[in-house]
């Protein structure tokens, strides 16, 4: 799931709708390459709602840059904090890869079952 347009805003301080438009993209992009970052991201944030924040908060955080600076094209450009939180949920995606596998087991019995 993406941020929400606005929190965006909020966190930006833009009080008009001039760049709603706009931050939707920013908002797609910065949600698409969490996604592409970070395998089975919508489950690991299922099962840890810390997890769920982190995500938001690279998204926003992301956002913001892609806005502030329209220049931020490539991984090499993200912040020091982007990284480490990016690199905090690779790290839980990875410690987490037999529990979802497990999971993923679960349901695909329950769905044969039916």
């Amino acid at each position: 799931m993406s941020i929400a347009l606005e929190n965006v805003k909020e966190y930006l301080k833009i009080d008009s709708s001039a760049f709603d438009d706009e931050l939707i993209r920013m908002i797609d992009t910065a949600h698409a390459m969490l996604v592409g970052a970070v395998d089975n991201l919508d489950i690991l944030c299922a099962l840890d709602p810390n997890i769920q924040r982190k995500a938001d908060m690279i998204e926003l955080m992301y956002t913001a840059s892609l806005f502030e600076e329209r220049t931020m094209t490539n991984p090499e450009q993200y912040s020091r904090v982007i990284e480490t939180l990016i690199g905090q949920l690779q790290n839980a995606s990875d410690q987490t890869d037999e529990k979802l596998q497990d999971i993923l087991s679960q349901k695909q019995q329950e769905a044969n079952n039916r």
